[in-house]
């Protein structure tokens, strides 16, 4: 695990990385992010104030604020979790 102070995900096709608040990986699969089960490519970076998503078969657009809440609870609890396995390793 990497440290960064930023908070973005990013998944095209397949390959990208995910980070939150001190927390970095790089992602090996599509992220599983409930209710964006279409979703192909995603550049969620919010200090950049970029919130774009690609679903399957389709071209780039702006993410619905529907879209970037999903995005947004799935990158902290992943954080969350991230980091108690860390917790327990140290242990």
């Amino acid at each position: 695990m990497t440290y960064h102070y930023s908070v973005s995900v990013c998944w095209n096709k397949n390959h990208g990385t995910a980070r939150y608040e001190g927390v970095s990986i790089q992602l090996r699969k599509r992220p599983q992010i409930e209710g964006l089960e279409y979703m192909e490519s995603i550049t969620y970076t919010p200090h950049a104030m970029l919130w774009r998503i690609c679903p399957i078969n389709e071209s780039w657009r702006e993410m619905t604020e529907k879209e970037i809440e999903l995005t947004k609870n799935w990158v902290s609890n992943w954080a969350k979790e991230a980091r108690l396995n860390a917790e327990r390793k140290n242990v």
